[in-house]
């Protein structure tokens, strides 16, 4: 088998993946979006219906452009937010079953949640997200590699302020 190349220094991401089928059939994602639907409440805020399958862990590089409780302006004064870019081997991908075999698409993708990284050695929690106000993917876009196969999934994440 082909050298695929390696991620460098690697942790694990710890990922809930949005359960789509499973809101399909409980009628809250947004038909046309499909987005989780948000229900009101009684603070005015609304509440985001989502259904998350058991987290997972996956190998990852994290990028260097992370910024953690970055100052953004808004309306009524500064928010901070928080944007990540980590990369995934599609190797660890493949053999983790987060592969379609026949498209080839990974099953990791926008509006799934990032929980926070860990040791790949220890398993030692490193850094978490705090949800609310909650870490999303918002980008998961496939990178040829060596050999011009697609080899990496380049993953970006923004909190939801």
């Amino acid at each position: 088998m082909a050298y695929r190349g390696r991620l460098i220094n690697p942790v694990m991401v710890e990922i809930y993946r949005l359960d789509r089928t499973g809101m399909v059939a409980g009628a809250k994602l947004d038909a046309d979006y499909r987005e989780p639907v948000v229900s009101p409440t009684a603070d005015r805020k609304g509440k985001r219906e989502r259904l998350e399958r058991p987290p997972i862990r996956v190998p990852a590089q994290i990028e260097p452009d992370v910024a953690f409780n970055q100052q953004q302006p808004a309306e009524l004064g500064d928010k901070k937010t928080s944007i990540i870019s980590f990369v995934c081997h599609f190797q660890d991908l493949e053999r983790m079953g987060l592969v379609d075999p026949s498209t080839g698409i990974a099953d990791i993708g926008p509006s799934d949640r990032v929980s926070g990284w860990y040791d790949a050695q220890t398993s030692r929690l490193l850094h978490v997200f705090a949800d609310p106000p909650g870490l999303y993917i918002t980008a998961a876009s496939p990178q040829v590699g060596l050999r011009g196969r697609v080899n990496l999934l380049l993953v970006t994440a923004q909190s939801r302020n």
